[in-house]
């Protein structure tokens, strides 16, 4: 029996207000008609649009300027009570974009938030007193940033006002590594240590100063609500209970495309050093040794051909002079790059789906590096399947056992042997949620972005291709 659901979402908007010479703040609950929440990998900033009812509302945006705010999103009961929690806030951020519009005879308000990275895009450039010195810990770093923004922010959960950003330096979790994270100085030569202060590039802002303070460690950092997450690549994105979206079940939609070139070419990452005038280099290439090699070729044929384009490709990470970091960053760098080799995104209307556990999974606690399962057929059906030998049987019982469509039935006969060789497990690349409510009711619908991996540790036998073999 299929399950119910009951989607409910509140805005819980959080204002600075002036009054008797201070600001201080209001905080009020609002039900979006729209919600459209974008869930981003570590590259990028999630954002939340939003239409409001202008006057059921009551938000103007002549003075909802400086607004943060907290959207929460759940399943209701069967008696449709449900309330706003902490395991059901999906998004914190700030308003970067209010606007109203008159549609028919519906006078709306468009907000549109982003995480609170912005705050750090914002600062540019940054303060002197903001940049990172050698012997600082990356706790060190991020609250001398934090401290150095200068925007004020608030605490949409709570309503309370902040100090600038500078509450922010508490909320450094680190993931994989223990707190208070590695010394700066400890991806660089000793000689750079006596520089004190890290070398940026004039003008950028204060999330490019932290990436780059991050990225020489070869971590990753990005914003979870209102949480700075730091953490290595292997633990960021590494295999769970994953979620199963499968076709005839769950999914409403799916799209796949496959850049076999990706996972064929090494990584070269180069940092200049400055002080000597010379550059770094570390390759990490797996496939080095391994690749068919080209036909011998009569030495006028081979005058007269095109040069061969290298098997490597190059990309620089400024500040980093220790060859041990620039060999991490480089292998990271690979395994990232490989993920993408086959790019897919499948959009469901449930709000939970069962894991390869058989337990009971929040879709909306789906973010990029977590692993999701996306099948052609439930597991028990496909060994079935693999047992009956032609196809009309099998298309048959799909169709009269299961209850599939003919045509989705037909494919799935068609294609269950290589559904087992084929793994189905993937990376989630990002998340977007949209809800609305409309004259027919509203619509409900979960669009997951997807990749693959391939695994540079992985066996020699396993990730032979025909462009590898001899």
């Amino acid at each position: 029996m299929s399950r119910v659901y009951r989607p409910r979402w509140l805005l819980r908007l959080t204002v600075p207000v002036w009054r008797a010479g201070d600001w201080s703040y209001i905080t009020f609950d609002v039900t979006p008609t729209r919600v459209r929440l974008e869930l981003n990998d570590h590259n990028h900033a999630d954002a939340l649009d939003v239409d409001l009812d202008l006057v059921g509302s009551g938000v103007d945006p002549r003075w909802i300027a400086g607004a943060t705010c907290a959207l929460y999103v759940v399943s209701a009961d069967d008696f449709d009570l449900w309330e706003p929690r902490d395991d059901n806030l999906r998004f914190v951020g700030r308003a970067v974009k209010v606007s109203r519009a008159l549609r028919a005879e519906t006078l709306s308000v468009e907000m549109t938030f982003h995480d609170y990275t912005s705050f750090f895009l914002l600062a540019k450039p940054v303060a002197t007193d903001g940049i990172p010195l050698y012997a600082d810990t990356l706790q060190d770093a991020w609250a001398r940033l934090c401290a150095a923004i200068p925007i004020g922010g608030i605490d949409p959960v709570a309503g309370k006002g902040r100090s600038g950003v500078d509450a922010l330096k508490d909320n450094l979790a680190f993931v994989g590594l223990s707190a208070p994270g590695p010394v700066i100085g400890t991806a660089v030569a000793q000689r750079f240590r006596k520089l004190g202060k890290v070398p940026v590039k004039p003008g950028v802002d204060a999330w490019a100063v932290w990436q780059q303070v991050v990225g020489m460690m070869g971590l990753i950092s990005y914003f979870e609500l209102d949480r700075c997450i730091v953490t290595t690549a292997t633990d960021l994105f590494t295999f769970g209970n994953a979620p199963q979206i499968v076709y005839g079940k769950n999914l409403l939609d799916m799209n796949e495309t496959r850049n076999n070139d990706r996972g064929l070419r090494g990584v070269g990452i180069t940092s200049y050093d400055p002080l000597t005038g010379t550059s770094l280099e570390a390759i990490y290439d797996p496939l080095a040794g391994k690749r068919k090699p080209l036909k011998k070729r009569s030495k006028k044929a081979a005058a007269a051909a095109e040069p061969q384009s290298e098997e490597i490709d190059y990309f620089q990470v400024p500040g980093v002079t220790n060859p041990e970091m620039l060999q991490e960053i480089a292998k990271r760098a690979y395994e990232e790059r490989s993920m993408q080799a086959l790019e897919g995104s499948v959009t469901t209307a449930d709000m939970t789906a069962e894991t390869t556990q058989a337990e009971e999974f929040d879709l909306l606690d789906l973010r990029s590096g977590d692993s999701v399962e996306v099948r052609l057929a439930e597991a028990n059906d496909v060994s079935i399947l693999q047992n009956i030998g032609h196809i009309d049987q099998r298309v048959g019982f799909l169709v009269d056992e299961r209850g599939y469509a003919p045509a989705v039935a037909e494919i799935v006969a068609r294609n269950v042997d290589r559904l087992t060789s084929v793994s189905s497990l993937f990376y989630v690349k990002a998340v977007e949620v949209n809800a609305e409510v409309n004259d027919s009711g509203g619509s409900f619908r979960v669009r997951i972005d997807y990749m693959n991996k391939i695994d540079p540790t992985a066996g020699d036998e396993a990730r032979q291709t025909p462009e590898t073999q001899a």
